[in-house]
């Protein structure tokens, strides 16, 4: 099977590109599970990446930073990635991600007011599954 020409990892980006985190990492995670190595490592680090947007849309703060932390570092280490695929882009926003959460963290001890936690999210960069022309 070639995971990265499956109709569920098409359709696993364009749910992750759009903000549908959690569609994402369920297309993803089912991909995963009938997926072999070298392109199974790559397929678990964007299930991760995909439940840490989800845990940080919805305030989970930890939940995000312990799944983006581990997506960056599979894919960091994946002998294969989809190609054509900007993977540089897509590590570079999510390391972003991750040092802007560590920072909230870090500054807001105890929880902000949901309308001030979104105001400050709404800042991030939102990572994309970007293909180079």
């Amino acid at each position: 099977m070639e995971a990265f020409k499956d109709q569920r990892f098409c359709s696993g980006i364009e749910n992750f590109n759009h903000g549908h985190y959690y569609i994402a990492h369920d297309l993803f995670e089912d991909l995963w599970h009938d997926t072999q190595e070298p392109e199974r490592r790559w397929i678990h680090g964007i299930v991760q990446i995909s439940v840490a947007m989800y845990h940080k849309l919805n305030g989970n703060i930890n939940g995000a930073i312990l799944l983006l932390a581990e997506g960056i570092s599979r894919l960091n280490s994946s002998l294969s990635s989809p190609a054509g695929l900007n993977v540089e882009l897509l590590l570079k926003v999510c390391k972003r991600q991750l040092e802007l959460l560590q920072c909230f963290q870090q500054k807001h001890e105890k929880s902000l007011p949901l309308n001030e936690y979104t105001a400050y999210i709404a800042l991030f960069p939102q990572p994309l599954l970007v293909f180079e022309s």
